[in-house]
């Protein structure tokens, strides 16, 4: 089990941005991205998303900057990564891995405690008649 991360959308300027007298066409200001993962166990399936919208500091765009056309989503997914941090990239992968985790074992149930009460002693006066 691995999470699998994704960029599902940029947004980016369609003018060019100007920074110490060289211009930046379409320049990528914005991440949304996706991390999910699932695990299959007999015929059940058991998935976890989490998502969002990450700004990027363009503040020095002459470092590592690259035309719209030419970014790749591992390029963005880098840029993600740098921009999240290691500790909470690796705190979204462990929401993923517990909403998995409470699939499978739920945390949480609801009923009625005396509804199986009173289905043990229905059942059980059915049978005394």
């Amino acid at each position: 089990m691995a999470a699998t991360w994704s960029i599902s959308s940029t947004e980016f300027y369609t003018a060019p941005i100007e920074q110490d007298g060289v211009e930046y066409a379409d320049c990528i200001f914005t991440l949304h991205w996706n991390c999910q993962d699932s695990e299959t166990q007999g015929e059940n399936t058991y998935s976890g998303r989490v998502y969002g919208s990450q700004s990027l500091d363009i503040s020095d765009l002459a470092e590592g900057w690259s035309d719209y056309d030419d970014v790749t989503e591992e390029e963005a997914l880098g840029w993600l990564s740098d921009a999240l941090g290691e500790e909470a990239v690796e705190q979204y992968e462990a929401n993923v891995a517990k909403q998995i985790e409470d699939q499978k074992n739920p945390p949480v149930e609801s009923g009625l405690p005396w509804a199986t009460v009173e289905a043990v002693a229905d059942d059980d006066e059915e049978e005394a008649a």
